[in-house]
């Protein structure tokens, strides 16, 4: 069944060949599918993983979750080992995107993200708190997250709920995004603000 679920959504699992560079290893990533959603609410054109010589002797799985009111439709994305994609909400995933070691992608109010987008290992989105939460007797509800396109996002950095990111943007290595960053810029810190505004040209 589980190779009927993926053949039927066209994905396309790919891992590199480390195996020409360290002979007799066969290392492969475990993979975790978990859904309870109408197969209509998962849509994935090119779903890739890619194991690098770094993460031989220590594959974690990558595990995706779509259940309650999740949906998750991923145009182009590359995954590492140890990445978790959880859709109880909306999550919707443009082209040419890539997560490397250990992100993680958390929905559950809706996150949408756009083309060319590039994160570095262990970096954390998620549109909740994790657990319920009041303030004032005010309950602190989910709030979306949305991510333009050509956003590059540095090694451990954390994107919390009701963020926007504007196209263009670098955000720096270990930042913590608390709020709306505008186009064309480069933030960081703890909370992240604009460094720098200007032209912003990138290349992986």
């Amino acid at each position: 069944m589980f190779n009927n679920f993926f053949q039927r959504l066209h994905i396309k699992i790919r891992s590199v060949p480390v195996r020409k560079r360290i002979k007799n290893l066969g290392k492969q990533i475990p993979v975790y599918f978990h859904y309870s959603v109408p197969l209509d609410n998962i849509k994935i054109n090119t779903l890739n993983m890619e194991v690098t010589p770094k993460e031989l002797f220590n594959l974690e799985p990558i595990v995706i979750k779509v259940v309650g009111n999740g949906r998750l439709d991923i145009d182009e994305l590359i995954v590492r080992s140890g990445c978790y994609i959880s859709a109880r909400e909306p999550i919707k995933i443009g082209k040419y995107c890539f997560l490397n070691s250990g992100c993680s992608v958390l929905a559950r109010a809706g996150i949408e993200i756009g083309d060319n987008l590039m994160c570095g290992d262990n970096v954390y989105i998620r549109d909740n708190d994790g657990h319920h939460l009041t303030k004032d007797e005010k309950e602190i509800l989910p709030q979306k997250i949305k991510i333009g396109n050509s956003v590059w996002i540095g090694k451990d950095a954390i994107i919390l709920k009701g963020v926007t990111i504007g196209n263009n943007v670098v955000i720096g290595a270990g930042s913590i995004v608390t709020k709306d960053i505008p186009p064309n810029c480069i933030a960081a810190g703890n909370p992240a603000k604009v460094i720098y505004k200007g032209k912003i040209d990138w290349s992986r």
